[in-house]
């Protein structure tokens, strides 16, 4: 699982992509409640948060992604999970922020605005 609370999203789920797909395929779990309740930041995580996990998790060769909890989601949540052009990215290897991060390429499908740190 992947709850990034203020960390930023893209960067968690490329480590966990680099730590467990050496030995199985990886369908990370992203955050989709608000984790003021246990500490973390107040609020459910934004479209381009969702929209930048799910576009890491895919670049990184992820087979699939989900969130949790769905009946805790926001709507920018939601459309982030439904308008993802999931099929029609081509995975690429090495892709993380050291090598100038996802989203450069021309077949990047509305991307949100860059993510900044919300806390």
């Amino acid at each position: 699982m992947v709850y990034w609370s203020c960390h930023e999203p893209g960067t968690l789920v490329t480590q966990s992509l680099e730590r467990l797909g050496r030995w199985l395929p990886v369908a990370p779990v992203g955050q989709a409640y608000d984790m003021g309740d246990e500490g973390g930041r107040r609020g459910v995580p934004t479209r381009a948060e969702t929209w930048r996990f799910l576009d890491v998790a895919r670049r990184g060769g992820a087979v699939g992604a989900s969130l949790w909890t769905v009946e805790r989601m926001g709507a920018g949540q939601l459309e982030a999970l439904t308008a993802y052009p999931w099929d029609s990215i081509t995975p690429r290897s090495g892709v993380g922020p050291r090598d100038g991060g996802v989203g450069a390429g021309p077949e990047t499908h509305h991307p949100p605005p860059p993510w900044r740190p919300p806390c």
